[in-house]
């Protein structure tokens, strides 16, 4: 069972099914909501006893307590400044703030119009990034992968410490939150028996990086 603290934002991940029928609910509605859908965004708002929750929906409602016996909730990731985002259907976001003076949706970004590319619309988010607070829509925030543009072979600079000491070396990949680049300096044409080295980090180089030949 995973550990949720006060404050966390779940999703619930699938139906939740008991065998009698019922979810451990103090409340009626939640019981329904609980055994009647999924991807519904839920907030824990107090911890009872024996792995047991108090959940409440974003709208307040309806609230009870349900048993964690499975793996029934994830933890949902707020949006954050540092991190890169696309619309669920491919469209580039800019975020301009994560901490506007709404309760239910703080976050605000430009997305291209769905009509033309060349316009924006300024558009709302829960602090999940969800376009409405229950449900599924095209314009959910999705996060990025942070290597998701390089190529292989692209110039990188790479580090595990301190960027200070960081390196020239060739894109080879990702494994996991790690960039893999090619041994050596060597690209995939020439890497030979050198392999691949994981990274913990990495980013593109800056013009004067390009020009530095050694």
């Amino acid at each position: 069972m995973q550990k949720l603290k006060v404050g966390d934002r779940v999703r619930l991940v699938h139906k939740v099914v008991k065998e009698d029928g019922w979810v451990n609910c103090w409340s009626a509605d939640m019981d329904r909501l609980l055994r009647e859908k999924a991807g519904v965004d839920l907030e824990v708002t107090g911890i009872y006893s024996h792995g047991v929750y108090f959940v409440v929906d974003h709208h307040g409602w309806p609230h009870g307590a349900f048993d964690l016996i499975k793996d029934e909730v994830k933890v949902v990731a707020k949006v954050s400044m540092d991190k890169k985002y696309q619309t669920r259907d491919g469209r580039p976001v800019r975020l301009l703030c994560i901490d506007a003076v709404s309760s239910n949706y703080p976050v605000i970004a430009l997305v291209p119009n769905s009509h033309s590319r060349d316009e924006h619309d300024a558009s709302c988010f829960t602090p999940e990034g969800r376009f409405f607070v229950s449900g599924e829509n095209s314009k959910d925030l999705i996060e990025v992968p942070p290597y998701a543009d390089f190529k292989i072979d692209d110039p990188i600079m790479v580090w595990d410490h301190s960027e200070e000491g960081a390196i020239r070396r060739h894109f080879a990949g990702v494994d996991g939150d790690h960039v893999l680049a090619f041994a050596d300096g060597c690209t995939s044409f020439s890497q030979g028996s050198y392999g691949t080295m994981t990274w913990g980090h990495a980013r593109r180089p800056t013009a004067e990086e390009l020009a530095v030949t050694r």
